[in-house]
């Protein structure tokens, strides 16, 4: 068994504010607002989401699962796994070449209503195998039992 502290968690959460308040007055020290950032500014405000986003999980990790993980065996080999990745991986492709296309049109470049269709579609398609395969490889069975009631005419 393992230990799930909120500890860690909410102390990333505490810097993350920490420094993002600190990006931020050091902006507004600098007098009026300059046009662009510094790359320590940058690399602050970065470090600041990325704490963020750890800090986030593992708050809910810590709410969600409890305070001991246990250890299980996956059943499932491999196979199932990387199809995931791959699909994710396919989903954010075709994410970037749809903002390629809404970006092209803005510029005043002629993409088809017909290319974001398709673009939208393998999408779609992409998130749908993707929760087939996790219905199919990753949730326990369901069973689905009816009453019968004999009680009824028909």
């Amino acid at each position: 068994m393992s230990y799930n502290g909120p500890l860690g968690p909410l102390l990333s959460l505490v810097l993350s504010v920490t420094l993002a308040l600190v990006g931020w007055w050091s902006r507004q020290r600098l007098g009026p607002a300059p046009a662009s950032l510094s790359s320590i500014q940058i690399g602050v405000f970065a470090l600041s989401a990325l704490l963020l986003v750890y800090g986030s999980v593992g708050v809910l990790s810590v709410w969600i699962e409890g305070r001991t993980l246990r250890a299980h065996r996956a059943t499932e080999g491999l196979g199932p796994l990387l199809v995931g990745v791959v699909l994710s991986l396919a989903i954010a492709v075709l994410a970037a070449f749809l903002v390629r296309a809404n970006l092209a049109r803005l510029r005043g470049a002629p993409v088809g209503p017909r290319t974001e269709g398709a673009i939208l579609g393998g999408i779609f398609l992409a998130c749908a195998a993707v929760v087939a395969v996790y219905r199919k490889y990753f949730m326990p069975e369901q069973v689905v039992v009816e009453d019968k009631d004999t009680e009824v005419p028909w």
